[in-house]
């Protein structure tokens, strides 16, 4: 089955808009974080694992938020693109956070000679993560209604040719 549908300059501007706002976020905003601390404490250092998932999954994600922001609402490619950019998301927030090259969820330690401070907001990085996933969760509600929405709609009618019709014959 193929789909043809038109995209107009309105909804590519609305993807660009989306791409942009989501790289500010998922993007812009971590690295110049991550800069600034390295300058203002020479001591704090970042693992490159975590300044290269920022550029990866951010990426991809902003990838996503262009295709999220060209298709309509309550379609199914816009379902799709939102179920797979809430998808990034999640691993997104799981590694920054450092819950995949650490192995410690929502936890941080500093140590400067020889003190150490532990913080751990695991239980809140766990609420945002269970609220990101809950986001991706409805476009996967909508893809369900999107689906049953498009085999409601009757096929369009092709051009039919003249019934051919068999004589009758008589019943004797």
């Amino acid at each position: 089955m193929v789909i043809k549908m038109r995209i107009g300059l309105k909804q590519v501007a609305k993807g660009f808009v989306s791409a942009t706002a989501t790289a500010i976020g998922y993007i812009v905003i971590p690295y110049s974080l991550i800069e600034y601390l390295q300058k203002a404490f020479p001591i704090a250092v970042f693992s490159s694992a975590l300044i290269q998932i920022i550029y990866l999954l951010g990426g991809m994600t902003v990838v996503a938020a262009f295709f999220k922001g060209i298709f309509p609402k309550k379609t199914v490619n816009h379902s799709i693109v939102g179920l797979a950019s809430g998808g990034l998301s999640a691993a997104y927030f799981y590694y920054v956070i450092g819950g995949a090259y650490t192995g410690t969820f929502g936890v941080f330690s500093i140590t400067i000679g020889t003190i150490s401070i532990l913080f751990d907001f695991s239980l809140v990085a766990s609420i945002i993560l269970g609220l990101i996933l809950l986001k991706a969760a409805t476009y996967l509600i909508e893809l369900r209604q999107a689906l049953r929405a498009r085999k409601a709609v009757p096929p369009r009618s092709m051009p039919s040719q003249p019934a051919v019709t068999q004589p009758e014959v008589p019943h004797s």
